[in-house]
């Protein structure tokens, strides 16, 4: 099976060599509470440590692909509070322009209360805040600002307007390519669809896109998951936790294996680290395949460090993580 990542591709091209990653996403104020367990309805439980940092899928994934090198935008809106402040600043940080990411008068940030227990599983609730502001204007003015002559990948999830999403697959083309992240699964328009290379979604979001477009085989079996969504976008990855992930495009389908942490210690945000290194793989040239090894390899990686951003890799960490995520 092979995926070809765009025009241009070279023997050199690597995360860094050259590959634009453009999200359009959500920026959140994300707060942990670490407890023993998840409490149960109605039932008070006390934390045995907190902490707080940037947080939301979108702002996730740029910061997961700034860290293996790509060349990486931020598309959002924050609040006019000191979380916004906090959010863009945390960004730049960690080398991902901010440029395009405005702030919203009277409108806090959109943030994340986030509780994970002594296996590392976890429970979120989101309010969205600044995020619902971006507007599809925003999103066709970060893909006409890129180079028409190097590959880029333009990232969205949907913790923005839906409106916002189809507007960024819309705005899409060679050499460029449009991600889409379908989560959380809302239902979206076959024609965002038709422009997801690829679609990425994890087993239980898989199940829910299939469920909105009517087409849910008996049993939801991943492969049979993954042939009914594949009727919709020209390139689908599910991802199946300790199982890797599984591929499909018109060449075919793939499985992926999983690279094992030698411990779980939160699995927040390791979907977003999954996403950003795929990003940043695509953008410098990377097949499909290699691109999911390496997103297997960044999530391996982040379910075994504490938090979201603070977890994620570097190519360094990849190649210690025994990732088969190479070139050639």
């Amino acid at each position: 099976m092979h995926q070809d990542g765009g025009e241009g591709a070279g023997s050199d091209d690597r995360p860094g060599s050259g590959g634009i990653v453009v999200v359009i996403g959500s920026i959140h104020d994300d707060r942990f509470s670490y407890v023993d367990r998840l409490p149960a309805p109605g039932e008070t439980v006390l934390a045995g440590s907190s902490d707080r940092g940037i947080g939301g899928k979108g702002a996730n994934q740029a910061i997961a692909a700034a860290r293996l090198g790509a060349g990486v935008t931020m598309t959002a809106m924050v609040g006019e509070d000191e979380a916004g402040l906090a959010a863009t600043a945390g960004l730049a940080g960690h080398s991902v322009s901010v440029d395009t990411v405005g702030r919203v008068a009277g409108e806090v940030t959109g943030y994340a209360a986030i509780t994970v227990d002594a296996a590392g599983e976890n429970s979120i609730v989101v309010h969205s805040g600044a995020n619902q502001a971006l507007d599809p204007g925003a999103a066709e003015r970060a893909v006409a600002q890129l180079p028409a002559d190097r590959r880029a990948v333009v990232v969205c999830q949907c913790e923005i307007p839906q409106a916002t999403v189809a507007a960024a697959a819309a705005a899409t083309r060679a050499p460029h390519r449009f991600l889409l992240n379908l989560a959380p699964a809302v239902p979206v328009d076959p024609g965002t669809l038709r422009r997801a290379n690829p679609l990425v979604v994890n087993l239980v979001e898989a199940a829910q896109v299939a469920g909105h477009l009517g087409v849910t085989p008996e049993g939801n079996n991943p492969r049979d998951l993954l042939t009914a969504l594949l009727g919709y976008a020209p390139a689908v990855v599910i991802t199946l936790g300790a199982d890797g992930a599984l591929i499909g495009d018109d060449s075919g389908v793939e499985h992926v294996p999983a690279v094992r942490p030698a411990e779980i210690v939160d699995t927040t945000g390791a979907g977003d680290a999954f996403v950003g290194a795929v990003a940043a793989y695509l953008a410098s040239g990377a097949t499909l395949p290699d691109a999911v090894r390496a997103g297997c390899a960044a999530g391996s990686v982040a379910v075994s460090r504490r938090g979201t951003a603070t977890s994620y890799p570097d190519v360094a960490d990849l190649a210690t993580a025994g990732t088969a995520a190479h070139r050639g």
